[in-house]
């Protein structure tokens, strides 16, 4: 993983709040969309997986919220 990747994941890992989790991906948004576009498979795995990551935090946090 790239140093850039582990940030990303990191900073959404760390949200607490959907609010967080939304700006989060805001704001890594053009970084991971460059990963999705890049000719490395790898990197392109890395931009799915981001996404995957703030799509289940974001689950993660309304399950826990709901309960």
């Amino acid at each position: 993983m790239t140093p850039k990747v582990e940030e990303i994941k990191d900073a959404l890992r760390n949200c607490t709040k959907v609010p967080e989790v939304n700006s989060c991906a805001r704001h890594y948004a053009e970084d991971v969309a460059a990963l999705a576009g890049d000719p490395d498979p790898d990197l392109r795995v890395m931009a799915i997986q981001i996404r995957n990551l703030a799509a289940w935090k974001r689950q993660e946090i309304l399950e826990r919220d709901r309960s």
